[in-house]
Parts: C-alpha cells; structure tokens; sequence
C-alpha cells in the first residue's frame, strides 16, 4: 500500500509541475515538445512499478532456490535417519551374538550346549533399547551327563541377562 501511494504521490508532484511550466511558457514554440516530454516521463512514471513488479521475479527465484535447499536438507535428514536405523539394527545384531555367547557359557557350566535360541529384544531407539524381553532357549546334553537343577540353571541366566523368570523359557533335549 505504501508502495502505491509513493506511486500517486511522485505523478502528483510531477503533474502540479508540469502545470507550472505549461503556465511559465504559455505561447512558447517548444510547448509541444514539453508536452511529449510530459507524456513519455508520465508513461515512465505508471510503467515503473509494473516493471519493477515484473523484477520481482528474481526474489521468486531466491524462493525456489530456499525451498530446494530446505527439501534438501529434509531429504538429507532422512538418509540421516534411515542410517540410524541401520547403525540399530548393527548394534542389535551383535549384541544378539554377545548374548548367545554368554548363553553358551552358563550351558557350559551344567554340561550343556545351546541348541537354538531366540532372544526378543526392544530395537527401538528409545530409554529402553536393548533391554531383553523374553528368551527363549533349547540346550542339548554334552558327552559330560551333569545333573542339571533347571532352577539353578534359571537363577543363572535370570542374574546374567537381567530379566524376569516369567520371561525365560528353557527346554532341555
């Protein structure tokens, strides 16, 4: 609004100039002339903003060029993410892999080895990453026969992953 009223104001003051000189110069040859001159300064003057409207198109530009870079950066952000995810999934893997050794070792001190063991574990990236929620394991008799008090054998693996009884399932073969 500012824009069009230094607009209306500038023709204002030219035109009551105008007026002065047309009066100053009333039966002058240059008249005409003055008169062209008027004219093409008013047509400047109106064209102006149109033009400098019509420039605009360069902040538009530096538009376009922001929201790139911003669905860039958010592009980017996500490779970032789904890289975490990955980084996760790696560390879950190993640890998996720490766990089932551990598991072989108290198999070892009953006489035992680990058949198959599945491990359910929180994988999502929050407080409680890593925490085990059930276990499930089958253990085999090695050529060593040792009584095995399967409550010893629970107590153990209770202290070793943390976990709760209720969490552990055990079969022996």
């Amino acid at each position: 609004m500012e824009y069009i009223s230094e607009l209306v104001k500038n023709i204002c003051v030219f035109m009551i100039l105008t007026t002065v000189v047309n009066n100053l110069l009333q039966d002058s040859v240059y008249r005409k002339y003055i008169r062209l001159y008027v004219g093409i300064v008013i047509v400047i003057l109106i064209i102006n903003p149109v033009l400098s409207l019509l420039s605009m198109d360069t902040d538009f530009d530096a538009d376009i060029e922001k929201y790139i870079a911003d669905a860039q950066i958010y592009e980017a952000y996500d490779d970032i993410e789904n890289a975490d995810s990955g980084i996760y999934s790696d560390i879950i893997c190993e640890y998996r892999n720490v766990l089932d050794d551990s598991m072989n070792v108290i198999a070892g001190k009953y006489g035992l080895y680990v058949v198959d063991s599945e491990w359910d574990i929180e994988e999502n990236p929050n407080e409680e990453f890593g925490k085990i929620n059930n276990i499930n394991v089958s253990f085999a008799y090695t050529d060593e026969v040792v009584y095995v008090v399967k409550d010893d054998l629970y107590r153990d693996i209770e202290y070793e992953f943390t976990t709760g009884r209720e969490n552990i399932y055990i079969e022996i073969i």
